[in-house]
């Protein structure tokens, strides 16, 4: 299926990498990158697509196409992602849009559902945690103790080193029961998308690579009382 690689610039003055799928015409579901757009593999993408829906996933600040300063020092807050996540949505379309975040994606969703309720008609996570303040939902499972010893026992690659990069990747994959072989060539184009070779966005590679090769779907909730507001004591 054909898609479509562009710029966004939001009114902040960030410029989003963007990637189209589909009819721009049809109703929207717009995927926030976690932080790369490459968390959302290209085959759910198009199966979306082809289900009648304009399919735009983009990455994050400091990531991809996306605006990149310094990714071990970032100037802004999950608030200011929310910001672009409805910047974009109303940018690209007039009608309330279907949000889903994978990872990093998912809670800067949920804040994004929370702060901008107008730009947004429906809220879709994926592998992620719940940041809006209430009590836990015990039916939401934590991450398994010793799969995550394993995970964080592997040794730390050369960041500078594709290959290496792509290696790690496949044995994160391994451990958590993913395809090895598709983490690894995910983790080459997140490699290759990733710009500039200092050290600050060599090591953000880790956050792209750990979230990009991972997309397990769990179920989370935001709760219709939360407000807003709610939030500004955790997020500023």
């Amino acid at each position: 299926m054909h898609s479509t690689v562009h710029s966004f610039r939001t009114p902040e003055g960030i410029t989003l990498g963007v990637e189209h799928f589909g009819d721009a015409a049809a109703p929207l579901v717009l995927l926030a990158g976690g932080t790369t757009m490459l968390s959302w593999p290209d085959a759910l993408c198009e199966s979306l697509a082809r289900g009648g829906r304009h399919v735009v996933r983009y990455d994050l600040r400091d990531s991809g196409a996306s605006t990149t300063v310094d990714p071990e020092a970032p100037a802004y807050t999950l608030r200011n992602l929310a910001a672009d996540a409805a910047a974009l949505a109303r940018g690209l379309d007039n009608r309330p849009t279907h949000l889903a975040g994978i990872s990093v994606g998912g809670m800067v969703a949920q804040v994004a559902a929370l702060d901008h309720p107008d730009a947004f008609s429906a809220l879709t996570l994926a592998g992620t945690r719940p940041v809006a303040p209430g009590p836990v939902d015990n039916d939401l499972p934590d991450h398994d103790k010793a799969v995550m010893e394993r995970r964080f026992a592997l040794p730390t690659p050369d960041w500078s080193d594709r290959a290496a990069v792509a290696e790690f990747a496949a044995a994160r994959a391994e451990i958590l029961s993913d395809d090895p072989a598709a983490a690894r060539a995910t983790a080459e184009r997140v490699f290759d998308r990733t710009p500039g070779t200092e050290p600050a966005v060599q090591t953000a590679l880790d956050r792209r690579v750990q979230a990009a090769t991972t997309p397990r779907i769990i179920k989370s909730r935001i709760s219709p009382h939360h407000k807003s507001s709610d939030l500004d004591s955790q997020l500023s």
